[in-house]
């Protein structure tokens, strides 16, 4: 399984949230922008969290996706 790289989801929000060619940004894009963003400090708050109690060498264990997983963004 592959955990979502924070980076993609920033770089993501970025093209978003430029100014297009012609005209004014789209509030649904400003919107999904700021979405990205969230998700990529998410993800990135759940890696630091897993290296933290498991270790970033052990990244492919079960028990790190266990970890990464475990954590609730609802609450």
């Amino acid at each position: 399984m592959s955990l979502p790289n924070p980076n993609h989801l920033l770089d993501q929000a970025r093209t978003l949230s430029r100014q297009p060619s012609a005209g004014a940004r789209r509030q649904t894009d400003l919107r999904r922008a700021v979405s990205a963003v969230y998700y990529a400090l998410f993800h990135a708050i759940l890696s630091e969290c897993a290296d933290t109690i498991i270790g970033s060498t052990r990244r492919d264990e079960l028990a790190y996706r266990l970890v990464y997983r475990s954590i609730a963004h609802g609450q």
